[in-house]
């Protein structure tokens, strides 16, 4: 039997960091997967870095029961980076963590909630999910 598999789509940009954009959110028994596009922000001329604190994790909207990180696709963990070269460069990466409840609504991602600098997101909505094969 296949594992039941819920597709979200999310357009979400963060105000603070107009170069990070959230685009879906994919539930799993095994996983929580999420999905996001970077681009190299204009201020940085000729290149810029990126890495994810491997702290960051997901919960429940309004709880305190956190889910951790289970493995990156595409995105260094904060003791590696990795290098743009010009300022038109996009990065498409995943985050992998243990799975949230089926009933789940709506969740934050919490890289640091003290930096705002941070991939931080707030009550992505899970509604209209797609069963994906």
């Amino acid at each position: 039997m296949k594992t039941k598999r819920i597709l979200y789509v999310v357009k979400s940009k963060r105000a603070e960091l107009k170069q990070i954009q959230l685009l879906r959110v994919e539930t799993a028994s095994d996983y929580t997967k999420i999905d996001f596009a970077f681009s190299n922000p204009i201020t940085y001329e000729g290149g810029s870095s990126v890495n994810i604190n491997p702290m960051v994790f997901i919960r429940e909207s309004g709880q305190t029961k956190t889910y951790p990180l289970l493995k990156t696709d595409q995105l260094p963990l904060t003791a590696n980076q990795l290098n743009f070269n010009t300022k038109q460069h996009w990065l498409f990466f995943s985050l992998y963590f243990d799975p949230i409840p089926k009933n789940a609504n709506q969740i934050d991602v919490l890289e640091d909630e003290k930096n705002q600098l941070s991939l931080n997101f707030y009550k992505i909505p899970l509604e209209e999910g797609l069963e994906i094969l």
